[in-house]
């Protein structure tokens, strides 16, 4: 019989799993105004700004070329939304292979069905992580953000330690053997 996982584990893997995803999203700004730092403080202009299409009129949002400054934002959302489809891309490959997320496999929990105790399929995942949040969302921002701390905090008091998403898709979290 395979061991439920703890609340401690569950919210653990979903602490790593977003690290995982944000952490490079927060680190490459980081980084970038450390960069600026450094260069304003040699004196050395790391990044030109924003320079003006017509020299003589300032520069507005709609009439600069992107240098420096901009091109470093952008920069910055491209591969934010390229990290974005990579770590879609792992959690799929993994989930398929193991049941787990990144987050899942760094604490040793595993996603299983309901009924058999088998791995998830992955269909059942996207179903579970991507969908559920997906229609969440088309209601409204702030509903999303209620029904995502009611589903997850729905852990702490169940006496199987599910969230909401396992019960309406019919999954459980168990320790990995």
């Amino acid at each position: 019989m395979l061991k439920i996982a703890s609340k401690k584990k569950r919210l653990l893997a979903y602490f790593w799993d977003w690290a995982i995803l944000l952490g490079p999203l927060v680190i490459a700004p980081v980084l970038w105004a450390l960069v600026k730092l450094a260069g304003y403080l040699l004196g050395i202009e790391v990044f030109q700004g924003v320079t003006a299409i017509n020299p003589e009129s300032p520069p507005t949002f709609g009439s600069f070329a992107a240098t420096g400054t901009m091109a470093v934002f952008v920069i910055i959302a491209l591969l934010g939304c390229v990290w974005f489809v990579v770590f879609a891309i792992v959690n799929l490959v993994q989930v398929s292979k193991t049941g787990q997320t990144l987050g899942k496999k760094r604490v040793g929990i595993q996603i299983v069905n309901w009924r058999n105790s088998r791995k998830v399929s992955v269909w059942r995942f996207l179903g579970r992580n991507v969908l559920t949040y997906f229609l969440a969302s088309i209601l409204s921002n702030n509903i999303l953000k209620i029904f995502f701390l009611v589903d997850n905090g729905w852990i702490l008091f169940d006496k199987n330690n599910e969230a909401l998403h396992d019960k309406i898709w019919r999954t459980r979290v168990v320790v990995k053997n």
